[in-house]
């Protein structure tokens, strides 16, 4: 579990809080990788990232702080899914309201594959 921003909260008897589910799939035109949606927006929380990779090459989805893409000074890498080929992942990163990039951290992907997401 990844904790960002704060602390997990936790539910009645102890249990967490059911986590929003955004998912992303890997898409190609010609020459470009890409996520199939460039904008997410979601509640404060506990939010559930889930990638469907139909490509054998891998990728990743990594959440990223700030709304300016990529790597650049103050941006911090918070957390994501760890990178397949073909197949799906999921993972669970707690997020503050604010903007995040998301992008694929692998082969230099980032550069086409990634988008911006807004929490509330």
């Amino acid at each position: 579990m990844l904790v960002a921003g704060g602390a997990l909260v936790a539910g009645c008897g102890g249990e967490e809080p059911p986590a929003q589910t955004l998912t992303l799939r890997v898409v190609t035109k010609p020459g470009v990788v890409e996520f199939d949606k460039k904008r997410l927006s979601a509640s404060a929380g506990r939010i559930e990232f889930e990638l469907i990779n139909e490509k054998r090459k891998g990728h990743n989805i990594r959440i990223h702080t700030g709304d300016v893409c990529c790597f650049r000074p103050g941006s911090k890498d918070i957390g994501g899914t760890r990178t397949i080929g073909t197949g799906r992942t999921r993972a669970i990163v707690n997020l503050d309201p604010g903007t995040y990039t998301y992008l694929c951290s692998t082969g230099g992907y980032w550069r086409t594959q990634h988008g911006t997401l807004v929490v509330r």
